[in-house]
């Protein structure tokens, strides 16, 4: 057994949160999820350092991990239904 978490299980837990009401830990999620929000927004202003790279998701689905196939999945097959 994997005693470390998926390097997506954040993400997941944000998906849930966003999405579902009743997600138990939902409105802590969502007051973070606004921070990240902020601190995109401002990163100029406090001099972060912020770079984006494209990605192409068909590189990543037929991954075989536990981690990147199974999001890249997810993410491919939800963007697929548009």
């Amino acid at each position: 057994m994997n005693s470390l978490p998926s390097p997506w299980s954040r993400a997941l837990q944000f998906e849930q949160a966003v999405l579902n009401p009743r997600y138990p830990t939902r409105e802590a999620l969502l007051n973070e999820l606004l921070g990240c929000f902020a601190t995109v927004g401002l990163w100029e202003m406090y001099g972060l350092k912020l770079d984006a790279e494209r990605v192409s998701l068909s590189e990543y689905i037929n991954r075989k991990d536990e981690a990147v196939g199974p999001f890249a999945r997810s993410l491919f097959f939800f963007n697929d239904r548009g």
